[in-house]
C-alpha cells in the first residue's frame, strides 16, 4: 500500500474490535509517518501499557520522545479534566476545593461521556503541534461513544467555553481533508462484519466513512499462478513429502482461501484501494522489530 492518501492527514484515528491488532498498528503507523519526515504523535487513552511494552518505554501523561520525530502519550481522563478546567478557573486552590471533594469527583466519574470528550479534548489542543496525531482509540463500542459525544455536548450545551470546545473538537472530527477515520480488521466473519455496521454507524451519525480498512494478519496465496500451484500439487503427489510437511501446505492453503473471503466480503463494502492487507507474523512476540516489519510494508 501507500501511505500518500493519509500523510496530509493531521489526525489518524484507528479503530477496531479488542484483539485484532489496533494498538500494534496504530504504533506501526505512527513508526512510518515518522519515518517519512512527519513530526508524529502517538496517543492512547487510558491505556494498561501496550504501546510502552511495544516501544519499551514508560509513557504516562506527559509526552515522551520514542525516537527521531515520534513522541507518545497516554491521556488519562482525569487528568485531561483537571487541565481544562484550570484552564477557565486559573487557581489551582480553587479547583482542588470543589473538584477535589470526594462527592464531587465521584460524580464527575459518572457523567456519561465526560472522559471521552476530555480524552479527545486532549487531542485537540495538541494538534497543531505535531504534523500528526495517530489516535489508537478504545475498541468500537467505546470508540463510538469518543467520536459521537462532542456532538452530543454541542448540542445539549446552548453557551459557554464548553459548548465551543466540543463544536471545535467536532468540526476537526468531521474534517475529512484533517482527520482520516481508519480501522483495524482480521480476516474473520465477526471482526469484518463489525467493521462494515462501523462504518455504516459513522456514514449515519457523522456523514462520513472510514477512510482506510488495514485487514491485519492475512495470509497471502502461496502462489503468484495457477501454474505454479499446480507444479506443487504435482510435487506433492509424486515426492511423499512427510505428513507434517503435507498437512501445514494444506493448512496454509485453506486458511488463505478463508483470508481471501473475507477480503471479498471487505471489497464488496469498500473501494478495494482502501483496503490494505497485512501479512500474518510468525513471530513469537510482538515488538518493535514487528513493528518495523509492518512499517516497511505499510511504506512500501
Amino acid at each position: 500500500m501507500s501511505l500518500n492518501s493519509l500523510l496530509s492527514k493531521k489526525l489518524i484515528i484507528v479503530s477496531g474490535k479488542g484483539g485484532v491488532g489496533k494498538t500494534t498498528m496504530s504504533a506501526a503507523l505512527a513508526l512510518a509517518f515518522s519515518k517519512a519526515g512527519k513530526k508524529t504523535l502517538l496517543a492512547e487513552i487510558d491505556s494498561q501499557g501496550q504501546i510502552a511494552q511495544l516501544f519499551g518505554r514508560k509513557i504516562g501523561y506527559e509526552v515522551v520522545s520514542l525516537q527521531a520525530n515520534l513522541s507518545a502519550i497516554n491521556i488519562i481522563p482525569r487528568k485531561s479534566f483537571e487541565e481544562y478546567v484550570l484552564l477557565q478557573l486559573k487557581f489551582k486552590s480553587l479547583y482542588n476545593a470543589v473538584f477535589e471533594n470526594k462527592y464531587v469527583r465521584a460524580f464527575i466519574q459518572g457523567t456519561p461521556g465526560l472522559s471521552e470528550l476530555m480524552s479527545v479534548g486532549k487531542i485537540y489542543s495538541m494538534i497543531d503541534d505535531y504534523d500528526t496525531i495517530i489516535l489508537d482509540a478504545p475498541a468500537t463500542g467505546h470508540g463510538m461513544s469518543l467520536l459521537q459525544v462532542p456532538t452530543v455536548v454541542a448540542s445539549a450545551v446552548r453557551v459557554g467555553p464548553l459548548k465551543t470546545h466540543s463544536e471545535n473538537i467536532e468540526t476537526l472530527l468531521k474534517d475529512k481533508k484533517l482527520t482520516a477515520l481508519t480501522a483495524v480488521t482480521l480476516p474473520e466473519e465477526m471482526p469484518v462484519t463489525e467493521t462494515i455496521e462501523l462504518d455504516q454507524w459513522i456514514q449515519k451519525n457523522m456523514k462520513s466513512s472510514l477512510q482506510h480498512i488495514f485487514l491485519n494478519a492475512y495470509y497471502p496465496p502461496f502462489f503468484s499462478n495457477l501454474k505454479q500451484q499446480a507444479e506443487c500439487d504435482q510435487f506433492f503427489k509424486q515426492a511423499n513429502p512427510s505428513a507434517g510437511l503435507k498437512k501445514s501446505y494444506q493448512l496454509y492453503q485453506t486458511r488463505a482461501a478463508q483470508h481471501q473471503h473475507y477480503q471479498k466480503m471487505l471489497h464488496h463494502s469498500f473501494q478495494a484501494s482502501t483496503v490494505s492487507t497485512i501479512p500474518y507474523l510468525f513471530d513469537h512476540d510482538i515488538n518493535l522489530a514487528s513493528l518495523e516489519k509492518i512499517q516497511q510494508e505499510l511504506s512500501s
